[in-house]
């Protein structure tokens, strides 16, 4: 075992302080665990409470000796906190941030929209740590990619009732940072759109396939790469750009919601607190007046991490297959959202049930995401066919921002040496084995956080949804959010005692939403050592702390008359920042097909092209088939899921990828060079489509920008069964 030795603290200190990359802050996954000291024959920590454990989803949990914090002595408070809010996102929100609101509704509306978060392809994948990839331009520490699965996107959906607005922003990202989501709601509330502001939450799915450098921030350039103000550029406009089409396009709006259970789609992955799983996944159902679907929303918990960190691929992951599977298989088509919950120690789980042995897909980890998006939409078409709407559910929503210091985080002074954070405290290795290694205040050894790049402050959200009756009475769905990874116990604390605390029929936990400041644990289990608890930012207590008060701002927000044991702070000034585009190299040649479509000797229908830098190139691609006419003429029309949903390289049926010459590893600037596209289907799916297999003429029609706008059309080409 290495260890961390007083020189290579002094070199992780000068990386946070000159902004190189290093895995120091990270929920990323790696096979190499960073350097760590082991600990030996360490007493372990006293316990606060009984022996014993308790029950979640079924599985016996270690007892998390904690004191029972479900009320808040407010007695103890020195500052007065506000009785109520007003419903106002800031304690002093100037008349001008709602010049623009729109005319209260009566009844329920609701809109969507998505946007592509505008990755180029080569650009870096940061899920699992620095490490040697696929060298472009566009990728720095961290590896550069050459395959794009799915399309990376920022999707909205907007419920409105009265004057209030509930936007639900989930992005195909590894996180989101905190500075990210001020940014967005002041370029709201600059616009006078102050309603869509004070409702804003904004997720990530955690997808490990994802783009990064795009944490303004020192302890987010450490976790994502270095800063890359062109990447955020995109980011904001996209994220910005789905709110506001969002908006426009809103409906008369009927929403219905449950929560069932689905254990065949993850697995506990951490052994040091025992089997410890919770199954529930909650549903959101919109539909129109006429009880069309128009959206669906699933909050799970299950990790992006089924693409292997040695494949260099774009892509939504786990979490996206599940948004795709489930839309392919819809009765008619309906965008789906995935909003991550409690993670933190959840695998995700291809069922090997639906995967056939004769498939000839490009990659075994491709059919696993087809696999996991069949046995979604197998428990969730059903479920929502079952789940009555209504149009005059009520809303509540707000944002608080909270202050965040060590002194609150862990009052028992168990992290006074690292008073602004501290990550590495322990070995990464497993501490399966009994009897359990376990670790206490004195002998943690962690990487201290530069008191300039500490964060004070977090911020949480909650959201309430019900009929107006159950505002007295009890009942209705509460929403309410973690920044960053939340075990299992930490997510399944938080979503009961919020149900309680709110007296709602049903609770929903949204992680990796409105920050990311890595893995929450239970202090018993951070004591516990493991990766997940070297993961930790803020020592033993951030999870409780975090638990606590979500419990705090779920009851507000239910009743604003109920007092708060804090003083909000008010919404901080963005991280500076000047707008950029990429800049990008011009083609040696004009648009044209390179190969006509062709089988390989892998059962791949492959094609390439002559396009565009992928700085502005992003070519879409569809699918076609040839349809004969009774007077035999023949037309084509686009290949369409059973829901309708066309087949394309944003969704999981085609893939794209990309050579360049000369290549990048010659020169990474060029004035000009040859960009070679390719796209590839499989001429059998290991997991059979909606529609079952292809076959018939087919040919591909590719849309791509060099700059100008150009289109394609393949030769045909004829799938025999």
């Amino acid at each position: 075992m290495t260890l961390l030795t007083p020189a290579l603290r002094s070199l992780t200190l000068v990386c946070l302080y000159v902004g190189c990359s290093a895995l120091i802050f990270t929920g990323c996954d790696s096979e190499e665990p960073p350097p760590s000291t082991e600990r030996l024959d360490a007493e372990p920590p006293s316990p606060g409470g009984a022996e014993g454990g308790d029950t979640v989803g079924g599985a016996e949990v270690r007892d998390q000796g904690l004191e029972d914090m479900s009320a808040v002595d407010m007695s103890a408070v020195d500052a007065e906190p506000p009785v109520d809010m007003a419903w106002t996102f800031d304690l002093d929100a100037p008349p001008e941030h709602y010049n623009a609101r729109p005319e209260p509704t009566d009844r329920l509306r609701a809109g969507f929209a998505e946007r592509a978060l505008g990755f180029p392809l080569g650009a870096a994948v940061v899920g699992f740590g620095p490490r040697q990839g696929v060298v472009t331009p566009f990728a720095e520490a961290y590896p550069g990619t050459d395959t794009q699965h799915t399309s990376l996107t920022a999707r909205a959906l907007i419920l409105r009732q009265g004057e209030r607005s509930l936007v639900l922003v989930r992005t195909d990202m590894i996180g989101v940072w905190q500075g990210f989501v001020v940014d967005v709601q002041t370029a709201l509330n600059e616009l006078g759109r102050g309603d869509l502001a004070e409702g804003l939450i904004i997720s990530a799915t955690h997808t490990h396939a994802s783009g990064g450098r795009v944490f303004n921030h020192p302890l987010g350039r450490i976790a994502v790469g270095p800063f890359k103000e062109e990447y955020y550029t995109r980011y904001r406009r996209a994220v910005l750009e789905a709110v506001l089409s969002a908006d426009e396009d809103m409906f008369d709006a009927k929403v219905g919601y449950d929560t069932i259970s689905v254990d065949s789609l993850h697995s506990d992955r951490r052994c040091e607190n025992g089997p410890v799983q919770d199954d529930s996944m909650g549903l959101l159902k919109v539909t129109d007046d006429e009880g069309t679907l128009k959206a669906v929303l699933i909050n799970y918990a299950m990790h992006g991490t089924i693409i292997n960190n040695d494949q260099f691929v774009l892509s939504g992951d786990a979490p996206g297959a599940i948004e795709r599977g489930v839309e392919q298989r819809l009765p008619s088509y309906a965008p789906v959202m995935y909003l991550q919950s409690w993670a933190g120690d959840m695998s995700p789980r291809a069922p090997d049930e639906h995967m056939r042995p004769e498939g000839t897909d490009a990659r075994d980890d491709f059919k696993q995401l087809d696999s996991i998006g069949l046995e979604a939409a197998s428990r969730v078409v059903p479920a929502l066919e079952a789940i009555q709407t209504s149009s005059s559910l009520e809303l509540r929503v707000k944002t608080i921002r909270i202050p965040a210091s060590n002194d609150l985080i862990n009052p028992d002074g168990s992290f006074d040496r690292f008073p602004h954070g501290g990550t590495f405290c322990m070995p990464a290795e497993p501490n399966c084995e009994e009897p359990l290694r376990q670790y206490t205040p004195d002998t943690l050894s962690c990487i201290p956080v530069p008191e300039p790049f500490g964060v004070s402050w977090v911020q949480l959200s909650s959201a309430w949804l019900g009929e107006p009756s159950e505002l007295e009475e009890g009942g209705g769905l509460t929403l309410v959010t973690l920044p960053g990874e939340p075990l299992t116990s930490v997510g399944v604390e938080l979503r009961d005692r919020a149900r309680e605390a709110t007296a709602s029929d049903q609770a929903w936990v949204l992680g990796y939403a409105q920050g990311y400041l890595a893995y929450l644990l239970h202090p018993d289990d951070f004591y516990l050592g493991g990766y997940e608890a070297q993961g930790a930012l803020w020592g033993p207590g951030f999870g409780q702390f975090l638990i606590n008060r979500g419990v705090e701002v779920a009851s507000h927000v239910r009743d604003s008359a109920q007092p708060l044991s804090f003083l909000p702070l008010p919404i901080p000034e963005p991280e500076p920042f000047e707008e950029a585009e990429l800049s990008f190299e011009r083609p040696l040649s004009a648009p044209s097909w390179l190969s006509t479509p062709a089988l390989d000797e892998g059962g791949l229908w492959v094609a390439s092209w002559a396009g565009g830098d992928p700085a502005i190139d992003q070519p879409f691609v569809t699918l076609e088939r040839a349809v004969e006419s009774a007077d035999d003429t023949l037309s084509w029309e686009p290949v369409r899921h059973l829901s309708g949903l066309e087949w394309s390289s944003d969704g999981m049926e085609l893939q794209l990828s990309l050579s360049v010459t000369p290549p990048y590893t010659e020169s990474l600037s060029l004035e000009a060079r040859s960009f070679e596209w390719r796209v590839t289907l499989p001429n059998t799916y290991s997991v059979t489509p909606s529609v079952g297999q292809l076959s018939g003429q087919l040919r591909f029609k590719v849309s791509g920008q060099l700059p100008d706008p150009y289109t394609l059309t393949s030769e045909p080409f004829t799938v025999a069964r």
